[in-house]
């Protein structure tokens, strides 16, 4: 179950997951395009291109395409890669282009699994409420989540 919280008056928001596979796994899956394209988004949308350059001040930047056409752009870089158990990485949104979100990322193992804790800190409680505004987000994450449980599922079966 995905857990997702935004507190009033705060421009956070806290997302965790506990997946059934080992850290490595799940860094792994988290940070590799070839692993990314097959989890990563909105459940509507195709990743279609995806640069990962895993090093501190190494770029990041994830292309989404809806069945009409449309893309949305995330672009960003990271600020701190620490293997398998933290990255923060500074991006925006095409969408949101004045909000700077930092996002710290930690990986910790857990009962034979592992939790990832998101922590997005965006710019302005207005720009965290204006990304939160529709529920899509919340829901998206989830669904995103689970599609990442099936891949690493597949992976562990092979």
């Amino acid at each position: 179950m995905t857990s997702f919280v935004a507190r009033p008056n705060e421009p956070v928001v806290e997302i965790s997951r506990r997946f059934g596979a080992p850290i490595g796994a799940v860094f792994e899956a988290w940070t590799a395009p070839e692993h990314l394209c097959r989890w990563w988004g909105h459940p509507s949308m195709s990743l279609v291109d995806c640069d990962v350059d895993l090093r501190v001040g190494g770029s990041v930047r994830y292309v989404l395409q809806g069945p009409d056409g449309r893309s949305s752009v995330l672009d960003g870089h990271f600020v701190e890669v620490d293997p398998p158990s933290r990255l923060v990485t500074n991006f925006t949104l095409d969408s949101a282009p004045d909000d700077q979100v930092v996002e710290v990322t930690s990986f910790s193992e857990s009962s034979g699994g592992t939790v990832v804790q998101i922590v997005s800190l965006h710019s302005s409680c207005a720009a965290r409420d204006a990304q939160l505004a529709d529920g899509s987000l919340a829901a998206g994450m989830a669904d995103q989540f689970d599609r990442l449980d099936e891949v690493l599922a597949r992976s562990a079966s092979r």
